[in-house]
């Protein structure tokens, strides 16, 4: 039945990437009966890869397979095959459980799965999971030596570079943008003293970016030797990341209705704001950068190190230093922090230096790529690449002076943080309330 649905598939596909499930009881009995039903399943419906169920048990199946070149998919959680065990459809990974999910997924990648399906487990395993199987997989080295100190990666030429930026892109995925989405779910809400505009929202922006997140990468290998359905794949989920990260800031922003008279008192709230800001600008430049007519300009250019920047500093840093300022008068029972004064010096250096920052990034990188790539009309470069290093040494004072900005921003920080854990409040003038409009009298005239 499976072949016959893959040979389906199969007639509509050009450049998909096609895995076949392979069905219950066909490569549980031992590696060698699931090789072969592997291989015809792939002979007869042309598919790329196959798709296996289990953890621990199924580990020794799936280095069998891969050892002999057929690539395979893993699926541990919840594993429709074998539901009846489970006692239906229930989420696993609960309790006591999870520690089950984690060795089954660091089995499976360890085996050689390529990638791995988690199915109705809590989200924070998910997390947990994702993150552990990035690492383990990106990982993968062959020992050369007796004590392990020297070796070699498992992969090579363009399935080295992908195996590469796929851990390099989700690093920011799931290191910069999910665990900081959950700061801002958190402190923004608290510190305006509002509830999460939809946590229905934010459950469907969390597992968005977790399915789409993963497949971006090979946005940074286009115009390479990477297949170009591949290269295609990452650009068309990069663009489809657009949808749920503005669902999320649009979410962090809502969440301020009725409190946005805050944001003229309250500089740690414009500091998350602002946050939540560039957080928007970032998401929405990213998968703009990704599209391969603009990436063919943008690529090793300075526009990307501005985009990195503009989420890591804006975003990144910013919603990082409005948590610790909501934290640490409560962390070491304070009435206030130092100073507010401080904080709005802080929040107006860290912002005019990022933007300063980024700015000239974005204009250098532009230039950097419409020189190397100008023509003279014999076909030669006009530029040599010393020469647009050169153009480039304005915008690298003007980097600098902005990054000098932002960190003073920071020091200021610390300054303030130390001064309240020690105790200390400054004596200021209180930060001025929203004006009371009065409401018209009626029959005014």
């Amino acid at each position: 039945m499976m072949i016959m649905h893959g040979q389906a598939v199969r007639r509509g596909l050009e450049h998909a990437l096609m895995v076949v499930d392979l069905p219950f009881g066909s490569y549980e009995e031992s590696p060698e009966h699931a090789f072969g039903n592997a291989a015809r399943v792939m002979g007869e419906t042309g598919c790329s890869a196959v798709k296996i169920e289990g953890g621990e048990t199924i580990a020794e199946t799936i280095s069998f397979l891969t050892a002999r070149g057929v690539p395979v998919m893993a699926h541990v959680g919840l594993t429709p095959q074998a539901v009846n065990t489970f006692g239906g459809y229930r989420v696993q990974g609960r309790g006591a459980d999870a520690e089950r999910i984690r060795r089954d997924a660091r089995a499976v990648t360890e085996a050689g799965a390529f990638s791995l399906v988690l199915e109705k487990i809590p989200e924070q395993l998910a997390f947990i999971v994702t993150i552990a199987m990035l690492h383990v997989v990106n990982n993968l080295s062959i020992p050369v030596s007796f004590l392990g100190s020297k070796s070699y990666s498992a992969f090579s030429g363009v399935q080295d570079a992908l195996t590469q930026w796929w851990y390099g892109h989700n690093a920011v995925g799931f290191f910069l943008t999910a665990g900081f989405l959950g700061m801002m779910y958190y402190f923004v809400p608290k510190q305006a003293n509002r509830p999460v505009y939809s946590y229905r929202l934010s459950i469907v922006h969390f597992w968005a970016i977790i399915f789409l997140y993963i497949w971006a990468g090979p946005h940074h290998l286009h115009y390479t030797a990477l297949p170009d359905w591949a290269q295609t794949l990452g650009m068309v989920f990069s663009i489809m990341l657009w949808m749920p990260s503005w669902g999320g800031m649009i979410n962090g922003l809502m969440t301020l209705s009725g409190a946005w008279d805050k944001l003229r008192t309250d500089p740690i709230i414009r500091m998350m704001v602002m946050a939540v800001a560039f957080y928007g600008m970032s998401t929405f430049e990213g998968p703009i950068m990704a599209i391969r007519a603009v990436n063919s300009l943008s690529h090793y250019t300075d526009w990307t190190i501005g985009h990195v920047h503009s989420g890591a500093l804006g975003w990144v840093g910013m919603i990082s230093f409005g948590a610790i300022y909501y934290m640490v008068p409560k962390l070491w029972n304070r009435q206030r922090l130092y100073s507010l004064r401080l904080v709005t010096w802080h929040f107006w250096l860290a912002t005019l230096g990022i933007v300063v920052y980024a700015a000239v990034m974005w204009v250098s990188g532009i230039m950097q790529g419409l020189m190397w790539r100008e023509y003279g009309e014999q076909g030669f470069l006009v530029y040599s690449f010393a020469e647009t290093v050169a153009a480039m040494h304005p915008y690298y004072v003007m980097r600098a002076i902005g990054g000098a900005m932002y960190l003073s921003g920071a020091l200021i920080m610390a300054w303030n943080i130390t001064r309240t854990i020690l105790g200390h409040q400054r004596e200021e003038e209180p930060m001025p309330s929203p004006v009371a409009i009065r409401p018209a009298r009626s029959g005014a005239r």
